[in-house]
């Protein structure tokens, strides 16, 4: 499966507690489950962050999944495919602040 993939299959649009619209693109991938996958493409690879629907970054979220610092870096786009299933199998939702 491909981030365009993930795209395709979750085109979803939110709308957040300060009314602004965010939506599914190849570097915000928004899940059903409350959480959305922050994508940045680097040079050597990939990296992931995950916030929830109001762009609040949950830097420990990733820990269990070999992430450090609040991210997990990929070298391919395999393994961010791999960490996308992972991030939508969550099944706790964010925090309300």
């Amino acid at each position: 499966m491909s981030i365009q993939d993930f795209v395709n299959k979750n085109n979803i649009t939110i709308l957040t507690s300060m009314g602004e619209e965010r939506k599914t693109t190849d570097n915000f991938i928004i899940f059903p489950n409350g959480w959305i996958a922050s994508i940045v493409k680097k040079e050597n690879g990939y990296t992931i962050a995950v916030c929830d629907y109001d762009i609040y970054f949950d830097w420990n979220i990733l820990k269990h999944l070999g992430g450090e610092k609040g991210v997990i870096f990929c070298e391919t786009e395999d393994e961010v495919s791999d960490i996308l299933s992972k991030i939508k199998l969550f099944n706790y939702r964010p925090s309300v602040f």
